[in-house]
Order: C-alpha cells, then structure tokens, then sequence
C-alpha cells in the first residue's frame, strides 16, 4: 500500500524514518555476522505473499473458484550466506489442505530445526 505525502515536511520526515531503519537493520546484520561461529545457528522465516490460483485478470472470476496458495520458508544462515537447497527450505500449501495460523508456522520451524545440518 503506497503512502500519499501532501507536505515537503512530512515527505522529508518519511524519508529520515526510512534511512534510521536501514541504518538500525545493517547494525543488527552486522552484530549477527560478527557473533556467528562455526557452533552458531541463524534462522530467519518469512510468510510470503498468497498466491492466488488460477492467476486471471478478470475481476468476474475473483469470487469464484480461486485458490489461495500459501508458502512459508525458513533459511538458515545470515544474511550474506550463500542460500542453497541445504540451507533453505519452502513449505507449501492450499487454502483448502490446511489454514494458515500460527501452530502451521510453529510446526515448520520446528520441521526445519529436526532436520539434520
């Protein structure tokens, strides 16, 4: 969702505010590289966009018959590591085979954290 800006102010306040938090997240990525060892595991999940399926352009076919895709995905490794099929690992789903709420989260990291590193 995009923001309207109506004053010069508030659009420099918006950037200010952006430019901090890019700041503030390189310093915690750099503290994660820095207290990573070889006996040092980093997790990272994210819960991406659903994917609406089948994809059409016509909004007659919003309501009827699609599907949503849901995929969750978990990567171990700091942010600069390489990601591979040994270090990253997607959970995929329909809408109709499971909901998506916290004990499917809860359950895929727990998955990944059994898996054998």
């Amino acid at each position: 969702m995009k923001t309207v800006v109506s004053g010069t102010q508030e659009k420099v306040n918006l950037i200010v505010n952006l430019r901090a938090h890019k700041l503030k997240a390189s310093a915690l990525y750099s503290q994660i590289k820095e207290k990573c060892t070889e006996r040092t595991a980093v997790f990272t999940y994210d819960c991406q966009k659903n994917l609406v399926l089948p994809r059409v352009p016509d909004q007659a076919a919003y309501y009827s018959g699609q599907l949503f895709m849901y995929n969750f995905t978990v990567s171990r490794g700091h942010s600069k590591a390489p990601q591979d099929k040994d270090t990253v690992t997607m959970y995929a789903w329909l809408e109709n085979e499971q909901f998506k709420g916290s004990n499917e989260m809860a359950s895929a990291i727990l998955n990944t954290l059994r898996m054998p590193w």
